[in-house]
């Protein structure tokens, strides 16, 4: 009800608006979906280009995210009745279609299912069917891959050989394209069976080879055919310093489908041997992944002790814990002082 008076009331209150928008984007109610809905889809018809870049900032209704949200049956239902409704306009549609794939589990696959090639909501259907794991859609993948080749971004969750030739042609085909994602690349091999990955990198890698995130994708794969594919790269100061910078990108940044806190310990020893051969700027990165003991054990034994005071750098004084402490005592306040330290820490 107070959701439903709030979008009834936004017309009044001008001044209002955005901070009353922004309470109705965090409300689960059926009345504040369909505004949203609505909304997005206006913005949509107003400016063009693809709904889901404005669904993107709605991302705190996916509950795999680490502060998202579920949304109700309710809510659920009014979405399903906007997104199914052919009467509806395409934008509408799909703008609903996006919130309600946030909460689709796989209860909801035979609907999915159920949507056709010539649906305008079919690509996102077959890309939550296959975050859902549902293995009855490679025959349709095999013929989707050859209309929209960034489907592969969603294939490690479903991957089987049928897809290995359909991927070697888009990398084989689509080199221009896909030479500037290095981080993708490295990140989509190492979502991949190790034994496919392997095949995928040994059958590419005389046109790729010269790639940086293949490197990084044969470096961290580590497998003995993988690691004789790089050795030569390895053994180049400046480009295994290029790698190990891609390395560490990579094993820092999350991705949908790896365990990063299950990996970090294999990707972790495989850096050490060639960390003499980084350069200091790569070596005071690797900062970046101290986030817990076991990290900042492997950074204090590892690259600490091959660090040169003189590549200090400003960022590095200011996460000393001395210079933190030093600076927050200032405070005239110091029971305020320590709780800004420790917020920061």
């Amino acid at each position: 009800q107070v959701a439903r008076w709030l979008v009834s009331v936004l017309p009044s209150y001008p001044g209002l608006n955005s901070a009353l928008e922004y309470l109705l984007s965090r409300v689960d109610a059926p009345s504040a979906f369909e505004h949203q809905t609505r909304k997005l889809a206006a913005q949509r018809r107003e400016r063009g280009g693809d709904f889901s870049l404005l669904y993107f900032f709605e991302r705190h209704w996916d509950p795999s995210e680490k502060r998202g949200y579920s949304i109700s049956e309710p809510s659920r239902a009014m979405l399903f009745t906007i997104w199914s409704n052919d009467r509806e306009p395409v934008e509408d549609r799909e703008c609903a279609f996006g919130y309600w794939l946030f909460s689709a589990a796989t209860s909801d696959l035979p609907i999915l299912r159920g949507i056709k090639s010539e649906s305008p909501l079919y690509s996102q259907a077959l890309k939550k069917r296959m975050d859902l794991r549902d293995r009855t859609n490679i025959s349709e993948l095999l013929q989707a891959l050859r209309r929209d080749m960034w489907l592969l971004q969603h294939v490690p969750p479903v991957w089987s050989p049928e897809l290995h030739e359909p991927t070697v042609a888009i990398f084989q085909s689509q080199m221009e394209l896909l030479a500037y994602r290095e981080d993708w690349i490295t990140a989509f091999m190492l979502s991949l069976p190790e034994v496919e990955a392997e095949a995928l990198l040994i059958e590419l890698w005389p046109t790729w080879g010269i790639n940086r995130g293949f490197q990084a994708a044969a470096f961290l794969l580590g497998t003995p055919k993988s690691t004789a594919l790089v050795e030569d790269a390895l053994n180049t100061p400046k480009t295994c310093d290029d790698i190990l910078k891609l390395s560490k990108f990579v094993i820092d940044a999350t991705w949908p489908y790896i365990n990063r806190e299950e990996m970090l310990p294999l990707r972790l020893n495989r850096l050490e041997f060639y960390l003499p051969r980084a350069s200091q700027e790569t070596l005071r990165n690797f900062l970046i992944l101290c986030r817990s003991p076991i990290t900042w054990k492997w950074f204090e034994a590892n690259v600490r002790p091959l660090l040169k005071p003189e590549s200090e750098t400003d960022l590095d004084r200011r996460m000393d814990l001395e210079t933190l402490e030093a600076h927050f005592r200032k405070n005239r306040d110091i029971h305020f002082g320590a709780y800004l330290l420790l917020e920061e820490l």
